[in-house]
């Protein structure tokens, strides 16, 4: 059950399955066990391998999410997660991360990072630039236009990274705690994130099942996303906070050198998918 908004609070009731598969989504209160839905709930379902399928979606052999509501995913070889193009827009990737994305209509967004890999720029088309403002999960939290100095766009999001914008200004796909923008989910290294369910769409590939955190293969940031993420989908960080020595993720401040941070957390994607 989880209750968000301050006043008039919504609460949602999720049921899962003794796999921690999502059967339905209730809003309001019902004590209904995953078999007897409430009138009204939203359903949920699996294929044999773990992936959600509900909402027209496909995967491969490797569970990489290859289409999305009819539109197509592309990634840059058999055994990466690393996303090429999604639908009529492509994707450049450096040992930073996203770097560009090419749209149909020829238009380009670049994104300008820091040395150590911390997002601070985005420059639309060869003229408009935006800097950008993040928080210490690496949520994009504020856009400020380069040329007027002015605040022109701000997000904000649940615990869970469900995102709301406001203002006129131009746009990024780089939202909570860093990833990428796809659709209604989130795009982090071997796997997607739906922040309206708190969940990831595939399984966790290794089953830690004596972890207290990470047994859940669901579960997103070993359920804790306020303090920590995932950027690979497949190792969970912390942000100053020791998970203990039974923890298969690593514990760091998002401030280290990106150069350790980025090829870590391309190894736990590249590990990931070889599991599958």
């Amino acid at each position: 059950m989880r209750t968000l908004g301050a006043g008039s609070a919504v609460t949602t009731t999720y049921a899962y399955n003794a796999a921690n598969e999502l059967c339905w989504a209730f809003t309001g209160t019902s004590a209904n066990p995953c078999g007897s839905v409430p009138s009204g709930a939203t359903t949920y379902a699996y294929d044999p391998a773990g992936n959600r399928t509900t909402g027209s979606v496909g995967y491969d052999a490797l569970s990489r999410l290859t289409s999305l509501a009819g539109t197509s995913l592309d990634y840059l070889s058999p055994g990466s997660g690393e996303l090429t193009s999604y639908g009529t827009t492509s994707f450049q990737n450096n040992i930073m991360g996203l770097s560009r994305e090419i749209r149909s209509s020829g238009s380009t967004n670049t994104l300008i990072r820091q040395p150590n890999g911390a997002l601070v720029a985005q420059r639309v088309g060869t003229t408009s630039k935006q800097w950008i403002f993040t928080d210490n999960l690496g949520s994009t939290v504020a856009m400020a236009d380069s040329a007027s100095n002015t605040l022109a766009r701000r997000y904000t999001y649940t615990p869970d990274g469900d995102p709301s914008t406001s203002g006129t200004g131009a746009t990024t796909d780089v939202q909570y705690a860093g990833g990428q923008r796809i659709s209604n989910l989130y795009h982090y290294g071997a796997r997607y994130y739906d922040p309206l369910t708190a969940s990831w769409t595939q399984q966790d590939p290794i089953n830690q099942i004596g972890s207290l955190g990470q047994a859940n293969r669901y579960s997103y940031a070993a359920g804790d996303p306020v303090n920590g993420s995932d950027p690979s989908g497949a190792l969970s960080f912390s942000v100053g906070v020791d998970l203990g020595p039974d923890s298969v993720g690593v514990t760091v401040n998002h401030d280290f050198s990106s150069h350790v941070y980025r090829q870590v957390t391309r190894l736990a994607t590249h590990m990931a998918l070889t599991l599958k």
